[in-house]
């Protein structure tokens, strides 16, 4: 039996900060998570994950669609063989259909881990699975959808390429069959963490070991064919990942980043259209802070999300920022989360103008971890 639980909670804000219209968490008595969400033309959610709780494996992928008003689910749905199978990215496609991403070791793959691309629709019927790879391990971490519906994946592979694993990235039609491949690095680590269509080409933000000291955050920007336009890198001493990368009203892009130093920190680097680096600079709170999704909203704001941790006490808790460039300054910030772990892993903005996150949670339900939806009023004097 599924465990789930909503709060309707009420945040006094100021001016300009948004507040909790609704907060669902839905788990087990182990590690379920969501790690991303996409809204439906009626304003429905459906969120992308991996559950624990309810895995036929060690984990299996988690797909869950929520009343978009009241976050009620609707539906529960999990996915994968008798290994571990997880889900990073969900996106919508232009037929009303589903298309998730993520990792499978399921035994009718090809070794190791593989790309795992599964199709659903809105009720959460499977059309279509696509495993791809080698006989090492492979993972698609992001997706996005191109003008003409097609569809880009991102992720790493250790079975082509230069080096060990190399940032990997994969064009499809609208059936699903593969276009074009590619594969970015030198003899060291290379992995994408995120892909935007953006300015008729593809973004797509990561790290790189061969560059640099101890990693270096990347990003590549291709054509539509899969060719390399340029790739920008930069970073500290130790490791710098690219985290998620966003376009900007102007024709540059933002990518978040988590820089280490002594701790975690939460970095942007804001890049011009030709690849050159505009700026690299960072918020430092003293605290573990890992940005992982970077949003600029119809109105061209830019949120940041991700979770901070007390590295003291071990604890995590969930931010939402607004900020603004050069120099960079925080607007506002918006602590979410109760007394236990919180973790943000992606925000999405709806039609309506409100903020969406998705995550995880150790504070709600009576499991390691729950799978989390926040909902954020945005609406003006709130």
């Amino acid at each position: 039996m599924m465990l789930s639980c909503m709060i309707v909670a009420a945040l006094v804000c100021s001016s300009g900060i948004p507040r909790t219209e609704w907060l669902t968490h839905h788990g087990g008595v182990q590690k379920d998570l969501f790690c991303s969400v996409v809204e439906l033309e009626n304003g429905d959610l459906i969120a992308a994950g991996y559950t624990a709780s309810f895995s036929t494996g060690d984990y299996d992928g988690y797909l869950m669609r929520l009343d978009g008003a009241t976050g009620e689910m609707l539906w529960m749905k999990t996915c994968g063989g008798i290994q571990d199978d997880r889900l990073y990215d969900i996106v919508l496609l232009p037929d009303g259909n589903l298309i998730a991403c993520g990792e499978t070791t399921r035994d009718d793959g090809n070794g190791g881990s593989d790309g795992w691309l599964v199709t659903v629709d809105p009720d959460g019927e499977v059309l279509r699975e696509e495993l791809f790879g080698g006989g090492l391990d492979e993972s698609f971490n992001s997706l996005t959808v191109l003008g003409d519906g097609s569809i880009a994946a991102a992720g790493y592979t250790w079975s082509a390429g230069s080096g060990r694993s190399d940032a990997w990235v994969a064009l499809f039609d609208l059936l699903g069959n593969p276009t074009w491949e590619r594969t970015f690095g030198g003899e060291m680590q290379e992995q994408a963490f995120c892909i935007i269509y953006a300015y008729g080409g593809l973004l797509v933000s990561g790290t790189t070991y061969s560059n640099g000291e101890d990693g270096d955050a990347s990003l590549w920007g291709l054509d539509l064919t899969g060719a390399e336009l340029f790739e920008t890198t930069w970073g500290g001493p130790s490791y710098d990942h690219g985290r998620s990368v966003t376009a900007l009203n102007d024709g540059s892009s933002l990518v978040g980043c988590w820089e280490k130093v002594a701790s975690c920190m939460a970095g942007f680097a804001h890049v011009g259209m030709e690849g050159n680096l505009i700026s690299d600079e960072s918020v430092t709170s003293g605290l573990d802070t890992r940005v992982e999704s970077v949003i600029t909203t119809a109105s061209g704001d830019i949120l940041a999300g991700g979770y901070i941790e007390e590295i003291e006490f071990g604890t995590q808790e969930i931010f939402l920022w607004e900020i603004s460039l050069e120099p960079l300054e925080l607007i506002w910030e918006l602590p979410l989360g109760g007394i236990e772990d919180d973790i943000c892993m992606d925000i999405i903005e709806t039609v309506s103008g409100d903020i969406i996150i998705a995550g995880g949670s150790s504070s709600y339900g009576d499991g390691d971890m729950n799978a989390l939806i926040i909902r954020l009023d945005r609406t003006e004097g709130n």
